[in-house]
């Protein structure tokens, strides 16, 4: 299942940006093919972050799985 979410190739790193550059980079920079929301739909995905620093990363990954109908999504981080 993990490869069923996708990064952009132009991303833009995150590393000494402030919050409000970081919150605008986070836009879509992840994505869910067709096929593999179906896959997804109805599941309990967890996602699992190494750092939380502003949180863009989880929200970008929020807002890609919001177009997949009834799953539930928990997220697990190891440092802040």
């Amino acid at each position: 299942i993990f490869l069923s979410v996708y990064t952009k190739q132009y991303k833009t790193r995150q590393v000494g940006l402030t919050n409000e550059e970081r919150s605008r980079n986070k836009k879509n920079i992840f994505f869910i093919s067709t096929s593999d929301s179906i896959i997804l739909e109805n599941k309990k995905i967890l996602i699992v972050d190494d750092v939380y620093t502003t949180g863009a990363t989880i929200e970008a990954m929020r807002d890609a799985l919001k177009k997949i109908s009834s799953c539930s999504v928990m997220v697990f981080v190891l440092a802040r």
